[in-house]
């Protein structure tokens, strides 16, 4: 595992931690408070609004995350390793 999300109830805190030389490290929010993912790129998580219980902020920030090129690319990388040539799976 590379990268994993702790949600501490209790202390009501969301730690992500990235694996790097052989130990796990916190990952530093960016500036505007939000947890990027390395592995996945595009998955961006605003810890801040899931401990208010802001799900509207939450997901607004996963869909920033989601609609970056490099999440973009990172899906055609998947697709592609796939066999279907990068091409978006059906629904």
């Amino acid at each position: 595992m590379r990268e994993y999300v702790v949600w501490r109830v209790a202390d009501q805190a969301i730690d992500w931690f990235v694996l790097r030389d052989r130990n796990y490290h916190r990952l530093v929010s960016s500036p505007d408070g939000l947890l990027r993912m390395l592995v996945f790129p595009g998955l961006w998580l605003d810890a801040a609004a899931l401990l208010r219980n802001d799900p509207a902020a939450a997901v607004a920030a996963a869909n920033r995350g989601l609609a970056r090129p490099e999440h973009a690319k990172f899906v055609a990388q998947l697709n592609k390793k796939r066999g279907d040539g990068g091409q978006p799976a059906a629904e």
